[in-house]
């Protein structure tokens, strides 16, 4: 893949993310749909309501960019993987948003669940930060993942 497939990519995918937000946050405003209204609560620190379907608008620009590069290298590898290990996690956060309720825990488990399982099935890792000492940590598997 060619560095301009890649950069090309990306550009689609935030576009597609950016102009997904703005119309489920005018959907989501307009009727009162997924709001995060609720003021005075735990971890509640908006001001004004705001809308919790904003994972929608970033799924839509991941398989958009992908679907481009797909259109061009006709091949994605592991990257339809690491979406079915995302997958769940995805759903559960979407569960949430619509229904205002929800375990942190059981949402932290799935989506930890869904990274063990893209670092074994795909060795997907984080291998570089350029931060002195932690480059070098993340040689060893157990900091990587």
């Amino acid at each position: 893949m060619t560095s301009f497939t890649i950069v090309v990519a990306a550009l689609v995918a935030a576009l597609v993310a950016w102009i997904g937000a703005r119309v489920l946050a005018r959907t989501a405003t307009r009727n009162g749909l997924a709001i995060d209204d609720t003021l005075g609560e735990m971890r509640k620190i908006h001001v004004m309501p705001t809308s919790r379907i904003g994972g929608i608008a970033l799924a839509a620009g991941i398989v958009a960019g992908a679907l481009y590069e797909y259109t061009i290298e006709r091949e994605l590898g592991a990257f339809w993987v690491l979406i079915l290990c995302a997958a769940p996690g995805f759903l559960w956060g979407l569960i949430e948003d619509v229904s205002k309720r929800g375990a942190v825990t059981a949402r932290l488990a799935i989506t930890a669940l869904g990274a063990a399982l893209a670092f074994v099935l795909v060795d997907a890792r984080i291998t570089q930060l350029d931060v002195p000492g932690l480059d070098s940590l993340l040689t060893f598997h157990f900091f990587s993942f």
